[in-house]
């Protein structure tokens, strides 16, 4: 197994795509990549066409897939404004590779067969952000294989037991267009504006996941007791959803969020006096307040990680709470804040985890789906935060990907959509332990 990426920042699509190929060719040394993942800025839409073409006619790559992104990694660095294309390849000997191609989020007359596999196999999606619903995409999904549920021993680590054959969805939903239909997805020598394309990998192969969704806790977990008919969640734990909100934010805890004067941007219909409209806050450092849904709700304590997070959208004159994620009476639910130094403290922190739980092991590259909010997150004099810290934190490999509206990636053992996530799938060398 091996791993090869290049950047261009050519203006000229066509001397974009001559330099990734050129270099991505010497980085294999005469080796051919299986799977190519190519990622543009919208500068270069024009450029999946001629790229996914001559790294196939060439022998350089068997099967091309990627997408257009607000912004692009590659190598070490983010490019965000400016014409970037780079392409990550990667030779996966003796593993399945599926490319696939849906319509719409229903349509699975595309779908890679499993019939007779019985390894467990990962799904790598890009899809239309402005029609394909990712998540009546996973419903449909459950119903139709039953497979989204993916075992937790699994949800971290994949190909190493092949007594299953779950799948593990990883990717997101494309950016790049400032109006509806500007994206792109490619597939092989083909060019498309809607649906979703992707590739599905079987056999035997190492893939890690990392799935930072930017935020932590404040306050305690509570089991939701009441929840009305347009979702609005009224009471928690049996006490009124906002009183328990209130109180929250007015409640200093060291090291925690103090008073709700510090800089929370507040959903529509909820703003507490003296604390100012998001219009007159500096971009990237306003706190947003979050809702989290447990994802097992059996376990006895939760922490970093077991909560599938959304926004708040709504606290009604009534004080219910409303949020993107849909919540039902008896599940456990915990505020979370996003900001940017959580946003930093979360993705090191399950850096860190990743690299203390796989000591001596050889990763041979990343692809980084990211929101397109989270590449305003700099830190210092850093313009690539997510990217340095990846490379930082566990070594010089090779990383690609794009920042998009979207993403996928397990939680938790099961599969989720998110919102302002960095999902990174790590490759690794697999050695058939």
């Amino acid at each position: 197994m091996g791993c090869v990426c290049a950047l261009s920042t050519a203006s000229d699509p066509g001397v974009a795509v001559t330099e990734v190929v050129e270099r991505v060719l010497r980085g294999l040394d005469g080796h051919a990549a299986d799977l190519a993942f190519v990622f543009a800025t919208r500068h270069h839409r024009a450029a999946f066409r001629p790229v996914s073409t001559t790294l196939r006619e060439r022998g350089i790559a068997r099967h091309v897939v990627g997408c257009t992104g607000d912004a692009v990694a590659g190598e070490d660095r983010q490019i965000d404004g400016a014409p970037a294309l780079s392409v990550w390849a990667v030779t996966l000997p003796g593993v399945g590779v599926q490319p696939f191609r849906m319509r719409s989020e229903i349509d699975f007359a595309g779908w890679p067969s499993a019939a007779g596999d019985t390894n467990p196999s990962a799904l790598i999606l890009f899809a239309d952000p402005d029609r394909f619903v990712a998540p009546r995409f996973r419903m449909a999904l459950d119903e139709r294989t039953r497979a989204l549920c993916v075992p937790e021993k699994m949800a971290r680590i994949l190909a190493l037991d092949d007594s299953t054959d779950r799948l593990c969805i990883m990717g997101g939903s494309a950016g790049g267009g400032r109006r509806d239909g500007r994206h792109r997805l490619v597939l092989d020598d083909r060019v498309f504006r809607t649906g979703a394309v992707g590739v599905r990998l079987t056999g035997r192969f190492a893939l890690r996941t990392v799935v930072s969704q930017g935020c932590r806790p404040i306050g305690c977990p509570y089991i939701v007791t009441d929840v009305d008919e347009d979702g609005f969640v009224r009471e928690l734990g049996g006490l009124p959803a906002r009183a328990v909100l209130e109180d929250l934010l007015a409640t200093r805890v060291p090291g925690d969020l103090a008073r709700v004067e510090d800089g929370f941007i507040f959903p529509m219909g909820y703003l507490p006096p003296g604390v100012l409209a998001p219009d007159d806050r500096a971009h990237g450092q306003e706190k947003v307040l979050l809702l989290g849904r447990a994802i097992n709700a059996h376990q006895e304590s939760f922490g970093r990680g077991d909560f599938q997070i959304g926004t708040v959208i709504c606290i009604d004159e009534a004080g219910g709470v409303n949020s993107v994620l849909h919540t039902r009476v008896g599940q456990t639910v915990q505020f979370h804040v996003r900001d940017i130094n959580s946003a930093d403290e979360d993705l090191r922190i399950l850096l860190e985890r990743e690299k203390s739980e796989r000591p001596g092991v050889r990763r041979l590259g990343a692809l980084l789906f990211s929101a397109s909010s989270r590449r305003f997150l700099q830190l210092g004099e850093s313009l690539s935060h997510e990217v340095s810290l990846l490379r930082e934190i566990l070594g010089p490999i090779p990383v690609a990907g794009f920042f998009g509206r979207g993403q996928f990636g397990p939680l938790g053992g099961q599969n989720c959509e998110h919102g302002y996530t960095a999902s990174i799938a790590l490759f690794e060398d697999y050695s058939g332990e």
